[in-house]
């Protein structure tokens, strides 16, 4: 077990990219920001890698779904073979339908993503029921095993049967794509708000929805609103000591010694970009030498903790499973994200002094003067990155003389940039 001071079921992540933050704000459609609380807050992330890095593959109310549909009535329910063969056949037929609907479903977002049909409904939900027979179909079946298996997980009875079958049934609500349900899923666009040269919002139109598993964070368009009304705020500053940092360990954030490098000296502090975008492996400055000669001041005016909501859909398969008596599915282990911290008005300076002075110097013109990037605690400045969730390369100036690099982050007005997120350990 780890002796992390977060808890052993906690992780933080650090959000090495600088990554771009969710929109929100009164000239962000709410749609728009739940697309991206939902990106945030639904994927699932790796418990043994302390970097930010979102599977995009396993969702949270996906898997929590499957889950439920391992789970059988606990004891003093009907025991009859053919009643628990019934149940059992009808959770094949919702694994089997659900390959089947998420199938059609991808095909089904593509045809309304091509659609140029000017008259077309704005939303999946409409467009799919006109245009999408097979997905429609796809869903049907699906919903039909999912109500079999709930109808007959309570007919059997038994500890915690009736528990189990609404629990499904809210799963199922979260993920029901065709219609809104109040409180278990939401519209949603993936679409992005642009601004003008005069700083007006430009709203796509139509603007594309979809219904996704509810998620929400209370306050987040007032407060980053607040923000940007108070742009002028005095900036907290926060020193950051490199050489007490390689005594740290991944352990303070959760992980083990196996899963995280030795120390902090090993987290990507500085990294190095050749113009191709290749990372330079060996360069003149050196962290475990240099780290004493290093002054890191960072200036943040606005930052916040934030925790993610999910609505009624979501259930607490634990206290769930002590109930039917069940030992938990030998299934996976992920972390599900419940907080995170997004920051506005953030600057860095970082002095560099001695050897350390001279040998930045040479690899800040080598690199970033030649046409490459540099990434300091995720902010790249010079030639930006080419992942999409990172925000672009950051104003920057770079005095040799003083040995002063000064970082000014780049977020737009209606964001913020996301430092780091916490999650708990599930088993789904």
């Amino acid at each position: 077990m780890n002796s992390s001071p977060v808890g052993d079921n906690t992780r933080v992540y650090i959000a090495a990219a600088n990554t771009a933050g969710i929109s929100g704000g009164k000239d962000i459609p709410a749609a728009c920001t739940n697309w991206g609380i939902y990106q945030y807050a639904d994927f699932l992330l790796d418990p043994t890698n302390p970097n930010w890095v979102a599977s995009k593959v396993a969702r949270y109310s996906d898997a929590l779904e499957m889950t439920l549909q391992t789970l059988s009535p606990g004891a003093g329910g009907d025991t009859s073979p053919d009643a628990w063969d019934r149940l059992n056949k009808a959770k094949e037929r919702v694994e089997i339908y659900r390959k089947e609907r998420d199938v059609a479903k991808k095909e089904a977002m593509e045809d309304f993503k091509d659609d140029d049909n000017p008259d077309k409904p704005k939303s999946f939900a409409q467009w799919a029921p006109l245009n999408a027979n097979a997905y429609l179909v796809a869903v049907q079946n699906w919903e039909a095993a999912t109500n079999e298996v709930q109808m007959r997980t309570n007919a059997i009875g038994g500890s915690g049967s009736a528990l189990l079958a609404d629990a499904m049934k809210r799963t199922a609500n979260g993920t029901n794509t065709l219609t809104e349900l109040k409180g278990f899923n939401m519209k949603a666009s993936i679409q992005s708000v642009t601004y003008d040269a005069a700083g007006k919002p430009i709203i796509p139109d139509p603007l594309d929805t979809q219904y996704v598993p509810q998620y929400s964070i209370q306050g987040y368009a007032s407060l980053l609103d607040g923000w940007v009304a108070n742009s002028n705020q005095k900036a907290s500053e926060f020193e950051v000591n490199l050489s007490i940092g390689q005594q740290s360990s991944y352990k303070d954030i959760g992980f083990t010694e196996a899963q995280g490098s030795a120390s902090f000296s090993r987290f990507p502090v500085f990294d190095f970009y050749a113009s191709g975008g290749g990372r330079v492996e060996h360069s003149n400055f050196d962290m475990s030498s240099n780290a004493k000669d290093v002054s890191v001041k960072l200036k943040v005016q606005h930052y916040k903790t934030v925790p993610f909501e999910p609505g009624t859909w979501n259930v607490d398969v634990n206290g769930l499973m002590a109930k039917l008596g069940a030992k938990a599915p030998t299934m996976f282990t992920k972390v599900r994200a419940t907080q995170m911290l997004i920051a506005q008005g953030v600057s860095m300076e970082i002095s560099f002094s001695g050897s350390a002075k001279t040998a930045f110097d040479k690899d800040y013109k080598k690199t970033v003067q030649g046409g490459g990037g540099i990434s300091i605690f995720g902010f790249r400045i010079g030639a930006s990155g080419s992942s999409s969730e990172e925000n672009e390369s950051h104003g920057n100036s770079w005095d040799s003389s003083s040995g002063v690099l000064t970082i000014n982050s780049e977020n737009s007005r209606a964001s913020a940039n996301v430092l780091a997120v916490m999650g708990e350990i599930v088993s789904v």
